[in-house]
Formats: C-alpha cells, sequence, structure tokens
C-alpha cells in the first residue's frame, strides 16, 4: 500500500489516515492508543500494539523493507523477530 501510495503521490503518506483516505486501507489506525507511524520521503515505519489484555500481547512493527516483526514483551522493533 505505501509502495502504491508513493507512485501515485511522490512520497510515503505522512499519516495513517492519508492510506484511509487515498482508499488504500479500509480502517483508522488511530483508534488504537498504541500505535505509533513515522514517514519521510525514503521510509516510513509502523508499531501497533495491544490496547487490552483482551486484544492479545503480540506487538507489532514494519517499516519500508516489508518484513513484519513482533515482540511478545513490549513494543516491536526493527530488530525484533520477524513473522514466520
Amino acid at each position: 500500500m505505501q509502495q502504491q501510495y508513493r507512485t501515485r503521490f511522490g512520497t510515503y503518506a505522512g499519516q495513517v489516515d492519508d492510506l484511509e483516505n487515498a482508499g488504500y486501507i479500509a480502517i483508522a489506525f488511530d483508534a488504537y492508543d498504541l500505535l505509533s507511524y513515522a514517514s519521510g520521503q525514503n521510509a516510513w515505519s509502523l508499531s501497533v500494539g495491544p490496547t487490552t489484555a483482551a486484544d492479545g500481547d503480540r506487538y507489532f512493527f514494519v517499516d519500508v523493507s516489508g518484513v513484519i516483526r513482533f515482540s511478545s514483551t513490549g513494543p516491536a522493533t526493527s530488530t525484533g523477530p520477524p513473522i514466520d
């Protein structure tokens, strides 16, 4: 979705809502309390975690590499293990 957005607009989405407004995602991630999104001309990253115990205990991270990483002990980062 980010590559398609960049091809169309010449940059990565500045915020998650930009992806929704352009029709690349169907839901707004900003409803999550533990969401962090950063972007620039040549890079982006997204991390999200559970907001309640009922949501589970895994945190996720993805960036321009396209590799989704996780952690069960706290926020996932670019150095976490990839999802198999």
